[in-house]
């Protein structure tokens, strides 16, 4: 009795363990078409070397035109149909995820059997085994094909209304440039915008540095704004006299997808500026010469000569002062020749009263003489009449 109770216990205990089992296949199964009816698809990776797919949802065949199954036999890769060049952008992100143990997002571009380009975005967290090490990466791969060209056209559309004198361009989270305004073509020399498409903006200009100012935002995530810098073109012979502007530009979980960056060309204005300093510092000097000028005039210097810049309004001024100061020192020249020629008429009326004074005093002095010779001859006269009456 005993031997058919314990019987009769083990196959009961078989029996549970089968419905169990049976219960969690159906429970699997139902999971499984659960995760398939999801409008993304669900990944889990190993963290290996590889990446190695170790689960993927069956909706895989609908994002990529490939099966599930191409995949977990490492027929195929997943990086095998990622664009070439958003590799470095991945293995960037997941890196830096497996690092610091934390969630990631990624947005990139892969083909699908048909050739055909599909936007994904990849969103996933590290998953840690018991001792804190990452075992795999589970995550969801959406289409958001619809939604980044949506985005690109109001991209490009905000791109293209800057208006000149405004550089700007749009650069993608590779540092790449996607989008250019006209003035950009204009200035760069380039035959249409699509010569910028997809080249650094380092390569477009001269720079001290590796990295352009877009390139930089992109890496710090801080927006750089109202830098004024000279700016060297490589297609223009002379720097240009920017204001620079630089922002992050992030979709809406905050992952920075880009970055806008305008340029302002200031050159003309810095131009128009140097001229009216110029201007001023012109006017000032050539007031400063006229002042000392007339200052010297006023003193009585008469051998001031204004030395004219330009053939311009004060150049004139300049002209016309030196003239009136020339003909100014002709009068007084022929006023002192005048004053001399009276002063010499002066000096001989002078000597010709003088003549005539010593003249009227010889007269006088004769008078004199004749008048005692004549007083003498009086006086012999006299005598003689005396003597012949006396005889």
């Amino acid at each position: 009795m005993s031997s058919i109770g314990h019987d009769l216990e083990t196959q009961k205990q078989k029996d549970s363990l089968k419905n169990l089992v049976g219960d969690e296949a159906l429970k699997a199964k139902e999971i499984s078409s659960l995760i398939d009816s999801l409008p993304v698809t669900v990944f889990r990776v190993s963290n290996d070397s590889s990446w190695s797919i170790q689960y993927i949802g069956k909706s895989v065949e609908k994002l990529t035109g490939y099966s599930k199954m191409d995949f977990i036999s490492q027929k195929f890769s997943w990086s095998d149909i990622v664009l070439p060049e958003d590799l470095s952008l991945i293995d960037k992100t997941t890196q830096k995820a497996v690092k610091n143990k934390t969630p990631y997002q990624v947005e990139y571009r892969i083909k699908k059997v048909d050739g055909s380009i599909v936007f994904v975005q990849e969103q996933a967290h590290p998953v840690k085994d018991d001792n804190g090490n990452i075992a795999y990466i589970d995550g969801v791969f959406l289409d958001v094909t619809l939604h980044v060209k949506r985005r690109e056209e109001s991209q490009r559309a905000i791109v293209s209304s800057i208006p000149k004198p405004s550089l700007a361009f749009y650069s993608d989270a590779s540092g790449k440039i996607k989008y250019i305004n006209e003035y950009f073509v204009e200035i760069c020399k380039l035959r249409s915008a699509d010569e910028a498409i997809g080249i650094s903006p380092s390569e477009l200009m001269e720079s001290s540095t590796k990295k352009s100012l877009a390139e930089k935002v992109l890496e710090s995530g801080e927006g750089v704004y109202n830098l004024e810098r000279a700016l060297k073109l490589k297609a223009q012979d002379k720097p240009l006299f920017t204001v620079t502007s630089s922002v992050p530009v992030k979709d809406e979980a905050g992952i920075i997808v880009g970055t806008l960056t305008v340029i302002t060309d200031m050159t003309e204005m810095k131009e128009k500026e140097k001229e009216v300093e110029n201007l001023l510092n012109y006017t000032n000097s050539c007031l400063k010469d006229l002042g000392e000028g007339i200052r010297r005039f006023g003193e009585g210097d008469l051998d001031i000569h204004l030395e004219k810049i330009k053939d311009d309004d004060f150049g004139k001024i300049f002209d016309d002062f030196n003239g009136l100061l020339v003909h100014h020192k002709s009068l007084i020249e022929d006023v002192l020749a005048a004053m001399l020629t009276t002063l010499e008429d002066a000096q001989q009326s002078e000597e010709a009263v003088g003549q005539m004074n010593m003249g009227m005093q010889q007269i006088s002095t004769a008078s004199e003489q004749i008048a005692t010779g004549s007083e003498n001859l009086s006086r012999h006269a006299g005598t003689a009449a005396s003597d012949i009456k006396a005889s």
